[in-house]
């Protein structure tokens, strides 16, 4: 098993999309909840509405769901 230190410390400073963010916790709803928490941090790059937003990788790892991921699941 990985060290949690060597992993928080290597994929702090990087970041994922909104939608893989999505796909790795667990759906879009949860992704919302952890967002409005404070549990996950985020920064969009404009101030603009349609910017993209872009979360911590370190965050979405820490709150990742197994039994809610499903590796390749098509969009619907």
């Amino acid at each position: 098993m990985l060290n949690e230190t060597a992993i928080m410390i290597t994929m702090n400073n990087k970041t994922f999309g909104l939608r893989e963010s999505a796909s790795i916790v667990g759906g879009m709803s949860r992704l919302q909840k952890l967002l409005d928490n404070g549990s996950i941090r985020f920064h969009k790059k404009s101030d603009k509405q349609n910017a993209k937003t872009f979360c911590n990788a370190w965050d979405v790892l820490k709150n990742a769901s197994i039994e809610r991921a499903i590796v390749g699941r098509p969009r619907k």
